[in-house]
């Protein structure tokens, strides 16, 4: 099975699981690797093989959501959808854990703790 396959697998199987269908687009190599492929070409091949519209940009967030928090960094208690909305400050995200363990962190409350400088 292609990485490819496997993240339309995840898109089938996930159940709104957003880990495993970004750590699959992850995998998939990227420019100067061989076998690369484009954000588009991803999003094309998952829209010919599944009956939704998946866009670049969306391939592109999961992607660098799944490098901003590899496996081992990611905070429990917040969900898959705050962590990409702190994508771009990960330290913030784990510094703000440490203050608030097993605390919840809500998507608002993850857009109001993103810098300014990353809206």
């Amino acid at each position: 099975m292609s990485a490819l396959d496997d993240v339309v697998e995840a898109i089938r199987a996930a159940d709104d699981d957003g880990w495993a269908i970004a750590d699959r687009i992850a995998n998939i190599p990227r420019r100067g690797e061989t076998g690369y492929v484009t954000n588009e070409g991803i999003a094309k091949y998952i829209a010919g093989k599944l009956p939704i519209e998946v866009s670049a940009g969306y391939v592109s967030k999961m992607r660098q959501t799944a490098d901003a928090f590899p496996a081992g960094t990611r905070v429990p208690a917040v969900s898959f959808s705050a962590h990409r909305i702190m994508r771009g400050d990960p330290k913030r995200l784990i510094e703000w854990a440490k203050k608030h363990p097993g605390k919840p962190l809500t998507v608002t409350e993850a857009d109001k703790l993103r810098p300014k400088s990353s809206r």
